[in-house]
């Protein structure tokens, strides 16, 4: 049997051909459209379905997407990506294929990507953040995702860390993502994105080095949180920006160990994404796998 698995980002969506055993056999990678442009998008993820697939006995499609997904599996609220409202994805693709479809949160599936088959493997407790156009996170306790009563749990980038702080698209202000993520970033290093914080930050640039001490710090305090809440057994941090981990990381650390309660911060392991860009798509199948498996127990 095969498993197909959906990644969508706010700019790209990755469609991916797995094995049983998690092996990717194929992959499309293609824009990810807006509401405008929502009947072109459905009809190129259905064919890029079909082209992966090519007649092979197809078990089941997950999907990770940016947003809160309720418990049903229905996609409650998106920030940054309209064309997915109303579900119309899921739906079209259970139409089409006659397959289970299940999907989830995008970071969600990220962290279950990396417990399956990444740097988290055989831990019990994995708490992943992916760091990049916002802060997303994922709690995997014992190998199954953490949705909370609704669906809606561990939102990480949400948590207010400054009462009257940055305003952030959610309608909130002072949510941790508007401090860490690569717009934060930017912003802290005087630069025009992250990437080139980074450049100049390898160049040895005082103002992007310190932009990443900054935005260090600030992961320094979520960790905090997430530590004295979850005491997980690893922290994975994946995203774009996640590729100048060592630039922010020592920062990060420091923060930890001064203002955690929970005495193993600075013991606990906090390791780079192994999965890449993957990590999402393979975690949508390993979702879809595990719904199944509960279905048919």
């Amino acid at each position: 049997m095969v498993w197909v698995g959906i990644d969508i980002g706010g700019t790209n969506t990755r469609v991916l051909l797995v094995n049983d055993e998690g092996r990717i056999l194929g992959r499309v990678k293609m824009a990810t459209r807006g509401a405008a442009q929502r009947v072109q998008y459905l009809t190129e993820v259905v064919a890029a379905v079909s082209q992966l697939v090519k007649g092979q006995p197809l078990a089941g499609i997950g999907i990770g997407v940016p947003g809160l997904v309720q418990k049903d599996g229905l996609l409650n609220r998106t920030v940054n990506c309209s064309v997915l409202a109303d579900n119309q994805l899921r739906t079209q693709l259970e139409d089409t294929f006659r397959v289970p479809v299940r999907q989830g949160n995008d970071a969600t599936m990220a962290a279950l990507g990396e417990h399956w088959l990444g740097a988290g493997a055989g831990r019990e407790t994995l708490m992943m953040l992916t760091i990049g156009t916002g802060l997303g996170s994922g709690l995997i306790l014992q190998g199954v995702p953490y949705h909370g009563a609704h669906g809606f749990a561990v939102e990480c980038g949400h948590l207010p860390v400054v009462p009257d702080g940055i305003v952030c698209p959610c309608g909130n202000q002072g949510c941790l993502e508007q401090y860490v993520s690569a717009s934060a970033l930017a912003r802290f290093a005087g630069t025009r994105d992250a990437a080139e914080a980074a450049q100049r930050a390898a160049a040895g640039d005082p103002q992007a080095l310190a932009g990443f001490e900054t935005m260090g710090g600030w992961l320094g305090i979520g960790l905090c949180g997430i530590v004295n809440l979850f005491d997980p057994d690893m922290i994975v941090i994946g995203g774009g920006v996640s590729a100048s981990f060592d630039l922010f990381m020592p920062a990060a650390r420091r923060e930890l160990v001064k203002r955690s309660f929970n005495p193993y911060g600075e013991q606990l392991s906090i390791v780079p994404a192994a999965c890449g860009d993957d990590a999402g798509a393979l975690g949508a199948v390993r979702y879809v796998m595990q719904v199944n498996a509960e279905v048919t127990a």
